[in-house]
């Protein structure tokens, strides 16, 4: 089974990390609850920077992210995030080698 990693990097502007974080509860959350081939969605604060959210997401089937995307709640998403942001978000895909307690990708 093929499974694709997805690792967020949203900047935000000073002060602002907790309504980014209100926005995506709004938004996302709930898509991300109801979504079964989202195995995992890990939403953080950066540690070391309070302007930092890092978010780690790793799918079953890429075509779910595609969907997301171009689902009616998405546009009004980006909206609401963007005045918050310092920039765009920072995305990078990948391709998982190996994940703990997963037969498919443990020798």
């Amino acid at each position: 089974m093929s499974k694709i990693g997805f690792f967020v990097i949203f900047k935000t502007k000073p002060g602002k990390r907790d309504e980014v974080l209100s926005v995506w509860e709004s938004f996302v959350k709930p898509h991300a609850e109801k979504n079964k081939s989202l195995e995992v969605s890990c939403y953080c604060f950066a540690d070391n920077d309070p302007n930092t959210i890092c978010l780690f997401e790793l799918l079953t089937d890429e075509k779910e992210l595609q969907k997301a995307m171009s689902s009616s709640w998405f546009k009004p998403y980006q909206k609401a995030l963007s005045p918050l942001l310092a920039g765009p978000p920072q995305v990078i895909s990948a391709s998982p080698v190996w994940i703990k307690n997963d037969p498919d990708y443990c020798e």
